[in-house]
């Protein structure tokens, strides 16, 4: 189980993101449930873990607009699950986001409780 917090109306979890050369960095991430990936960070953190681009691809976002994104792998920690992830590279900074695609790959049931400011992954 993974315990979370809800600051500013946004439900946050602690993951640990891998990088083949640069060891590990935890990363506070927004749970985005209309994000349908697994893992989404900036060009930022992307430089900080030392990951490169591998490849791009086409993502479709809420608007429906198609637009071409770059795109790594890696490997991160959802509490004690591990699991290797495209990572979307998304704008020079910004929060980290997890999708629905993370939270399904490793069978994660998401609550939310507005009412106490908490996020459970279990």
């Amino acid at each position: 189980m993974v315990e979370g917090i809800i600051k500013q109306n946004k439900p946050l979890v602690q993951v640990t993101v891998a990088s083949w050369l640069q060891g590990v960095k935890d990363v506070l991430a927004l749970v985005d449930t209309g994000f349908t990936g697994d893992l989404s960070i900036s060009k930022e953190t992307m430089e900080e873990l030392g990951l490169g681009v591998r490849s791009i691809k086409a993502v479709t976002f809420g608007d429906e607009k198609v637009k071409n994104m770059p795109f790594s792998k890696t490997s991160m920690y959802v509490g004690k699950r591990k699991c290797d992830v495209d990572v979307l590279i998304a704008g020079e900074k910004g929060r980290a986001k997890i999708g629905i695609g993370l939270l399904t790959k490793l069978g994660f049931k998401l609550e939310v409780d507005y009412r106490n400011d908490s996020v459970r992954l279990s």
